[in-house]
């Protein structure tokens, strides 16, 4: 297979001729998820170098991310056919799929997949006078060994093309574990960015999880669920925020999830979500108490 590869160096006056063209890469990991270790990242040209490599016979892109970390993305079409806009569905991992599947391998940062699952949805796609990609926008999925948890992400390569619904929680203002102690109060805050889903019908769900077992929110207090969830809300989806303050009684490891999830049928299905962990650790000098956690809900 014969492939050109030339590198997006974007500077200001480019941006403002595309209008609100972008080149980012967005990853939602679930917890779980090998490759982007259940964490949800974002990189744009300001965080490094993004190179694109094409095949003569236009079924295969390559994307090449450099910077404070390094990503490879492929995505190939089954053979025989060209990478078009539409559903790539059945993926397998590049380059080992069969003939009859389409390709996908997102690894980097010292990780990748020995066997996947996936799919793709190529969403722009347009080549230059000299046949080098002008536009590219992608949305993919990647399961490593046959896990349940996803890779979820986005590739934009000077694209108008929006985003889909972003959800990122945080603890204490940060978007990675916490350590606090017992008695500690620590705010938990929700940001929802509609992205281009924005006033689809979905259903919100809010979780915590410890040694306690499970509590789901149901909009205006935590009820204990050991089998199935209790939903938060169903509405349109709108770009938005919410916070509110909990106070561990009990050490323990404790995590807090927010899933938006468009297939309204009263279960939970993972669609966009994020989650944020907090550490409890006993307060030094006295002994903790072990009651369960009621966490007071301010929500604003």
């Amino acid at each position: 297979m014969q492939t050109r590869t030339w590198t997006f160096l974007f500077v200001l006056i480019l941006f403002a001729a595309r209008g609100n063209a972008a080149t980012l890469l967005i990853f939602n990991s679930e917890p779980g998820d090998y490759i982007g270790q259940g964490e949800q990242q974002t990189w744009t040209d300001e965080d490094g170098t993004f190179s694109v490599t094409i095949s003569d016979s236009g079924d295969f892109i390559g994307i090449n991310f450099h910077g404070t970390t390094w990503w490879n993305l492929n995505f190939a079409a089954p053979s025989g056919e060209i990478l078009q806009t539409g559903t790539f569905d059945d993926a397998a991992r590049y380059p080992f799929q069969s003939p009859t599947q389409p390709g996908l391998s997102i690894s980097g940062d010292g990780r990748g997949c020995n066997t996947l699952t996936g799919r793709f949805d190529i969403l722009e796609l347009s080549y230059n006078t000299v046949g080098e990609i002008e536009h590219f926008a992608a949305d993919f999925e990647q399961h490593c060994e046959g896990s349940e948890p996803a890779l979820y992400g986005s590739i934009r390569i000077n694209s108008t093309v929006g985003l889909p619904t972003r959800v990122d929680i945080e603890a204490n203002g940060k978007d990675m574990p916490i350590t606090v102690t017992v008695g500690e109060p620590v705010t938990v805050t929700v940001k929802i960015d509609g992205g281009d889903e924005e006033g689809v019908q979905a259903e919100y769900w809010l979780g915590k999880s410890g040694s306690y077992g499970a509590q789901w929110f149901n909009g205006s207090r935590w009820i204990p669920k050991y089998i199935l969830p209790t939903r938060w809300k169903n509405q349109a989806i709108t770009t938005e925020e919410y916070s509110f303050d909990w106070i561990p009684r009990a050490p323990g490891v404790y995590m807090f999830q927010c899933v938006i999830d468009e297939t309204v049928d009263g279960r939970l299905n993972t669609q966009f979500a994020d989650h944020v962990v907090v550490t409890v650790l006993r307060p030094t000098g006295g002994p903790a108490s072990r009651q369960n956690m009621p966490g007071a809900v301010l929500f604003q």
